[in-house]
């Protein structure tokens, strides 16, 4: 190897390395906020059942009970106004993790075949990570996707071999029907 490709592939591996932090600090906040949301539903949902209480205590007096009403009618509000933003988060986790480890891949020159593995442990994962569980099914769907995932990079070396002795032409031929058929993919 030689001190040229060494350095492109040090910066290669520090570029990928660094969008990695970038990604998994992302993640933790999104997954930080949903925690908040979950606390602060949570709260309000302790409040309703207090307001809830008052209005059918028969000892309260009437203007209390009309004001606990009022006040369970607003905390009812902000509970699906914070459960709205939690599932905002929600989805905006799973398509921060998808997104950026697609674009990742693709930057770094991995195949489209790769991405398309990314994308199906990219749903896993951060469920599993939000759920703190996994089950038997979706581990076994992650490992198998890991053992196709090295299959097709096998297949993929061993493919590199023969290209490097094509054309310069059939190169370039290659490369933009690639490229034609992954910008059909993605605006699909």
């Amino acid at each position: 190897m030689s001190k040229e490709e060494a350095k492109n592939l040090h910066t290669t591996i520090a570029g990928s390395l660094e969008e990695r932090r970038q990604l998994v600090t992302e993640i933790n906040t999104k997954e930080e906020q949903i925690r908040q949301r979950d606390q602060a539903i949570e709260d309000l949902e302790g409040q309703i059942e207090q307001q809830q209480e008052i209005i059918t205590d028969q000892t309260r007096p009437e203007e209390e009970k009309e004001a606990a009403q009022r006040e369970l009618e607003t905390l009812q509000v902000r509970v699906a106004e914070s459960q709205a933003q939690k599932d905002n988060l929600e989805r905006e986790l799973g398509l921060t993790t998808k997104e950026k480890i697609k674009r990742a891949l693709m930057k770094y020159g991995v195949p489209l075949a790769f991405s398309a593995k990314a994308n199906t442990i990219s749903d896993l994962v951060p469920k599993a990570l939000r759920e703190r569980r996994i089950d038997d099914a979706e581990f076994s769907l992650i490992l198998a996707e890991e053992v196709k995932y090295e299959q097709l990079k096998t297949s993929i070396r061993n493919k590199k071999t023969v290209i490097k002795d094509l054309t310069e032409e059939t190169r370039k031929k290659i490369y933009q029907e690639a490229k034609e058929e992954l910008q059909r993919k993605l605006t699909a």
